[in-house]
């Protein structure tokens, strides 16, 4: 519910999504797929 909330007021694209994507992927291998 408080995530549906925070994207309903997230309107702004996040700078350099790319790069934090590849990061967290590196960090947390195996926990998410991208």
């Amino acid at each position: 519910l408080s995530t549906e909330q925070i994207m309903k007021k997230w309107t702004s694209p996040i700078q350099h999504w790319a790069s934090t994507l590849a990061q967290l992927s590196i960090l947390f291998e195996g926990r998410f797929e991208v």
